[in-house]
């Protein structure tokens, strides 16, 4: 598309600038000992201008490598066509007739009561979700029909022995098993729509009912998988305990932290510890996580022999890279500052689970909000720490 390859050459060219200034800018700290209000501000414009630009770049690129789908399902049998067709019904008149399908089979069990959201519209709810939620792009999810998933997680013991063609075979030890659960939590959205929009026939009332619960369930996803405390709610990477010790040491669940060098600030050299202290099976498909003023200043950081270790994408479908490995950001990742967990660097689809139960139920409520009507949607989704050695912390000192 030409369009990308005009941001493409804009993002370089951004990036070489960026690079000559703050090369200034460090020789007038260096010469004068004081820092220069007036190329912090060129810097913090071509900052600006970069992130633009690579935003922009990243929602053409979706386009274009998804042909301007949500991924919906396509086909299907009778039963979910004519769900699909009397979902409708119900949601513009609340229509629950439902002809020609089994109307237990789609309603709720719970007290609010309520049906199932069509196997179809579900998918593109998720699949909007993993495109927006910066940890689902990552992160292993996984989706079960049972509120008692767990997983076994070998936590090492197991021992082997060489022997030669005819020798003796020994019993070996077998491996210590460790069970883990995902930390679940129901979540609700009210999504509004005057009578009036529903009753149109040109208005698209199940693209406005996704948009609504993407735009809704997103942001708390998010937050929830990266910090939340597991009370009622998925169990964020951050809640876990955090510890100094290295693989091998440390008691199963923490999460080795790496201590900056300098307080409430980290250098190229503290990133390269935290990569080096995962072992070199995770770190082949690992990445980095944070927020987007830490890669602000990530951007500026230089390695031993004076090269900026922060690289821009200029190929289609390719990520930033820092150090080689990709970088997500994330804004509910904590800001620099001391004693802050500001960087994370993951194989995620081996540390991180993402947990959804299937299905998702909504109720047609056009009382309580007159003149709206109000969609109460429910669905319930978890998460769990599955491979400590997988995840590292870049702790700020203070």
């Amino acid at each position: 598309m030409p369009e990308i390859k005009e941001l493409i050459e804009g993002i370089a060219k951004d990036h070489d600038e960026f690079k000559k200034v703050n090369d200034e800018r460090l020789a007038k700290i260096e010469q004068s000992g004081h820092n220069s209000a007036e190329l912090e501000e060129k810097l913090d414009k071509l900052n600006r201008s970069m992130d633009e630009a690579i935003a922009m770049k990243e929602r053409l690129e979706k386009l274009e490598l998804a042909g301007q789908r949500d991924g919906g399902v396509a086909g299907g049998d009778e039963h979910d066509a004519l769900h699909k067709s009397g979902f409708e019904a119900y949601l513009r008149k609340g229509d629950e007739t439902f002809d020609g399908i089994d109307k237990k089979a789609i309603s709720s069990t719970d007290a609010n009561g309520g049906y199932a959201i069509p196997t179809e519209l579900d998918r593109q709810v998720y699949v909007r979700l993993g495109k927006q939620v910066p940890m689902r792009t990552v992160c292993r999810v996984i989706t079960v029909g049972t509120p008692d998933y767990k997983k076994l997680v070998s936590v090492g013991g197991a021992t082997g022995e060489w022997v030669g063609e005819t020798d003796t075979r020994n019993t070996t030890s077998t491996p210590e098993l460790k069970e883990v659960t995902p930390y679940m939590g129901e979540r609700s959205a009210k999504p509004k729509a005057t009578a009036t929009a529903l009753e149109d026939m040109f208005f698209d009332a199940e693209g406005w009912l996704i948009g609504e619960l993407v735009k809704e369930f997103s942001e708390a996803d998010n937050a929830a998988y990266t910090s939340g405390d597991g009370d009622k709610k998925p169990r964020g990477f951050l809640d876990y305990t955090q510890s100094e010790s290295v693989d091998g040491v440390r008691t199963f669940g923490q999460i080795q932290k790496v201590l900056s060098g300098a307080s409430a600030t980290f250098t190229a050299d503290d990133l390269l510890n935290v990569v080096y202290a995962m072992k070199q099976a995770h770190r082949a498909n690992a990445s980095w996580m944070m927020a987007r003023l830490t890669v602000a200043h990530v951007r500026k950081l230089k390695d031993e022999v004076g090269a900026y270790v922060w690289q821009p994408s200029l190929q289609l479908g390719q990520p930033n890279g820092l150090f080689g490995y990709p970088v997500v950001e994330s804004d509910d990742m904590p800001v620099m500052a001391g004693d802050s967990v500001s960087v994370a660097f993951a194989n995620w689809q081996d540390a991180y689970y993402i947990v959804d139960r299937v299905g998702m139920n909504t109720l047609r409520d056009p009382y309580s909000a007159k003149p709206y009507v109000e969609f109460y949607t429910r669905r319930r989704t978890g998460g769990m720490l599955v491979e400590d050695e997988a995840l590292k912390l870049l702790v700020l000192s203070v």
